[in-house]
């Protein structure tokens, strides 16, 4: 009896072990710096509002930067990940995908990470509902 109850000790212990390592081990993929990409950018209606900022850099303690090199403007926020799940991607291959939450000047909002793309679906795309979806991709820097 003693010898059943420690071999289901183990066995919870072990799945305890397991599914709490391995539920984010995107965050580490997560970190670096990602460009807006124009093929992932549908503009939701005809106003002149807020310009996607090109550049996006999320940093190992939980904070991003959202900057634009030329016009000098820059963004400090925090980010982290609410979910992590296994899923198909368009090719059936189980590929890891996190939902993360952005806070920017006190506003939250949502994006999906997805083999090294952030994408932002309306009305969670950081322009108060601007575009139907925008894309940031990651992109290797030497910075």
């Amino acid at each position: 009896m003693q010898l059943k109850r420690s071999f289901y000790f183990f066995v919870v212990l072990f799945q305890i072990i397991t599914v709490g390592c391995s539920k984010c081990k995107e965050s580490d993929k997560m970190i670096g710096e990602y460009e807006t990409e124009k093929k992932g950018i549908e503009i939701r209606d005809s106003t002149k509002g807020t310009i996607a900022i090109r550049h996006m850099k999320l940093y190992a303690d939980n904070t991003l930067a959202l900057y634009e090199t030329k016009l000098k403007v820059e963004n400090v926020g925090k980010w982290s990940i609410i979910s992590c799940e296994t899923v198909e991607n368009n090719l059936g291959e189980k590929v890891p995908e996190s939902i993360v939450e952005f806070e920017i000047d006190e506003k939250k909002t949502r994006a999906t990470y997805r083999d090294g793309r952030m994408t932002f679906e309306y009305p969670e795309d950081l322009y108060g509902g601007r575009y139907q979806s925008l894309w940031y991709v990651k992109i290797n820097s030497k910075r």
